[in-house]
């Protein structure tokens, strides 16, 4: 029988018959329950295509929720690290943003104008 390498999203890896596979959709958050809206890609290949739904998602409602493919212990480590008072975020002042991204970069960056205004610019 012909088997699929399936990545879960608590970072296992597992050889899975076809038979038992079945296409899965995302329900986005909601009040009712967790859910998310886009997975992360798991190559290059998918990369546009992620890129191109997380704007969506972005110009719509201004937030995207994202499944990372990782074990729990990560997500808690990245909380910790994230949650620590040395950490500061802010926005880059526009006169660093090639500076930050490169001159001629392929990648883009917008700031959300709601979020923007709020933030102070790093000095």
């Amino acid at each position: 029988s012909q088997k699929y390498v399936v990545d879960t999203f608590d970072a296992l890896r597992l050889a899975v018959p076809r038979g038992n596979l079945k296409p899965y959709e995302p329900t986005g958050p909601s009040e009712h329950g967790p859910g998310f809206h886009l997975a992360w890609p798991s190559g290059p290949e998918d990369a546009a295509h992620f890129a191109a739904e997380a704007v969506q998602h972005l110009s719509s409602s201004d937030f995207c929720v994202i499944q990372l493919f990782a074990a729990e212990a990560s997500f808690e480590r990245a909380l910790e690290e994230g949650s620590s008072p040395l950490v500061k975020y802010r926005s880059l002042r526009k006169e660093l943003e090639a500076a930050y991204l490169g001159r001629g970069a392929v990648s883009k960056a917008a700031w959300m104008e709601a979020l923007a205004e709020e933030k102070e610019d790093i000095s």
